[in-house]
Order: C-alpha cells, then sequence, then structure tokens
C-alpha cells in the first residue's frame, strides 16, 4: 500500500524493503482514513494524500508545513475534514489545526500559540453536542480536552492539566465521553467523563497507551500499544470490547514483535493495533498490526456479531 504514495528518494524507498528501515524511517503508511464512499486519506510523514476510491488515483498531496502528521483526520457531517498537527516539538512551537470542505485544498483554521501545548492527538465529531473535540498532549496544562463547534468558530478548554485528558481518541456517548487515556506517567485506563461536571469516573484498567478505538453500532473496542513506561510494563498490545461501555472485557492480546534494548524500542514504532475508521454500521471491523509477534503489517478482522455474542457470554456466565 505505501507504495502507492511514496514520494521518498529512490535510496529510501529501496531501503524500506527491508521492514526494520522500514519501521525506523517511518516509511510506509501512517494512517488510512475514509472520507466519503469514494473518496480516502492516506498520510506519510509531512504529507497527507487525497485518493479516489477504488481506483487509487491519487487527487492531491497536501505537504505539512511542520513537517509532522495528523495520528487522525476526522470528517463531520457537514462535508468538512478536519486535523491537528502530530510532531514531536520538544521546543513547543505553535502547533496548526487544519480543514478542508473537499478533501483537495486545506486551511489552516486555528494554532495554539507556543507553549501553550506539545501536539494535537486527535480530533473526534461528537453526534450528540454537534460539534468537535480536540485532544491535545502531553504534560500538566498541555493535556487537555477541548470543545469547539462545527464550524469551527472558536475552541474552549473543557478539561486540563491532568493525565486522565491526555488521549488520542474519545467514545461520545449520549451522556459522556468515553476516555482511553495514552499516557507513560500513570496507570492507563477507561473513564466516563462528564463534560458538564468536569467529573472522571474510572472504568477500566488497561495495561498499556491507548492510541486507538473504534464505536460501532453495536460494540466499541479500545486498543492498547506496548510503550516505554515505568508504570506500564505489559509487553502485548490488547484488544478490549464492550456493549455499553460500562463492562469491558479483553477480547486480544499477542506479544510484541522485536525485543531490543530498552532505549531503542521507541526507535522501531511502538506495537499497536489501529483500527479502520470503518461505517458505523459496518458488519465487520477491520484492523492493522504494527510490531505485532507474526502479525506485523497484517490485517485483522472481526465480525460484529461474534464479538458481541462472546461479551454477552462473559456477561451471562458472570
Amino acid at each position: 500500500m505505501h507504495r502507492l504514495c511514496s514520494l521518498g528518494s529512490p535510496l529510501i524507498n529501496a531501503m524500506s524493503n527491508i521492514w526494520w528501515v522500514e519501521r525506523i524511517l517511518r516509511a510506509n503508511v501512517q494512517g488510512m482514513f475514509t472520507r466519503t464512499e469514494n473518496k480516502v486519506f492516506l498520510v506519510e510523514k509531512g504529507q497527507v494524500h487525497t485518493f479516489e476510491f477504488p481506483t487509487f488515483r491519487r487527487l492531491s498531496t497536501f505537504r505539512i508545513p511542520s513537517g509532522g502528521r495528523p495520528l487522525r483526520i476526522e470528517t463531520a457531517p457537514n462535508g468538512w475534514s478536519f486535523f491537528g498537527d502530530y510532531t514531536v516539538n520538544h521546543a513547543r512551537d505553535p502547533v496548526s489545526m487544519f480543514a478542508s470542505p473537499d478533501g483537495i485544498d486545506w486551511t489552516e483554521i486555528y494554532t495554539f500559540p507556543a507553549g501553550e501545548i506539545r501536539h494535537i492527538h486527535g480530533i473526534v465529531y461528537d453526534p450528540y453536542r454537534k460539534g468537535l473535540w480536540t485532544l491535545t498532549g502531553d504534560d500538566g496544562p498541555e493535556a487537555g480536552i477541548w470543545f469547539s463547534d462545527i464550524e469551527y468558530a472558536g475552541i474552549t478548554a473543557v478539561s486540563r492539566g491532568r493525565q486522565e485528558c491526555r488521549a488520542v481518541s474519545v467514545i461520545p456517548t449520549p451522556d459522556a465521553l468515553l476516555i482511553p487515556t495514552d499516557t507513560p506517567q500513570e496507570p492507563n485506563r477507561i473513564s466516563r467523563f462528564d463534560p458538564q461536571s468536569g467529573n472522571f469516573e474510572p472504568i477500566q484498567d488497561l495495561p498499556g497507551s491507548s492510541l486507538c478505538s473504534f464505536r460501532g453500532s453495536d460494540c466499541m473496542l479500545v486498543s492498547t500499544a506496548v510503550e516505554r513506561s515505568d508504570v506500564n510494563n505489559d509487553q502485548r498490545v490488547s484488544i478490549y470490547a464492550s456493549t455499553d461501555g460500562n463492562r469491558w472485557s479483553c477480547i486480544f492480546r499477542a506479544q510484541r514483535d522485536f525485543r531490543v534494548m530498552k532505549s531503542m524500542r521507541p526507535w522501531f514504532q511502538h506495537p499497536n493495533v489501529v483500527f479502520a475508521n470503518s461505517d458505523y454500521r459496518a458488519s465487520r471491523i477491520y484492523a492493522s498490526a504494527i510490531g505485532v509477534k507474526k502479525l506485523d503489517g497484517k490485517m485483522l478482522s472481526w465480525a460484529v456479531t461474534d464479538i458481541v455474542e462472546y461479551l454477552d457470554s462473559k456477561k451471562n456466565a458472570a
């Protein structure tokens, strides 16, 4: 897949055929996001490509000024697509957000001033509150949950300054947000966050940082990655599932694929399972595995009915 959009030098393209070089250089597709039935986004470091589907004819390439990349591209019901810039940003430079009405032309719509945040983890549309949640990291007040209307007329900090706010994705529900945390500083968990009161209610402990979640019509999923941490030491990726957001069960667990010295592990990307942003009503859930033993680069798939049946059996056995 990454050969469809690789714009690197011939040398880098050739070297990235070696799996460990590809992992170190991040010389692969970093994300694929559906805009419409016939238009998809593919993300490489520093670039967002728009492709026609299923022909995969490239329609446009947007080069991100910072050289970073989005962890998520969200398309709202009004047809606009949004993403926030994600870079290492040790210097705490300004961080920008971008939007496009057609997936072709992108405009900078907001910039966090220097020193306010480190980077943007994601933007998530909330169908119940008819707006957008922006998730920022990493430390102290940089970790935050922000809300804006769908027109992005302004942005408001709803909660900041605690690691419970540090997330890459959230799952909106009618009365709350389900927040799986992404922190190496504290034990990770799924919490229920009430935007009105600002209260966090822990629901489910997680063995590692969560970098991805999925909400379907009959179930919701949260995956965990293997990330270097003094408090999260599990060397396995996991997937937790729930039908109601209250009771969660682990439905998948697999060992990381490559054991190296702890100081070198970040070079090879965090082992993880990333869900495709398929249709809410889809009968199957698809995901890709990164850095997972015997599954690296493979596509995984589950029938929603199988997941629901398994969760019901666990509930009945309790």
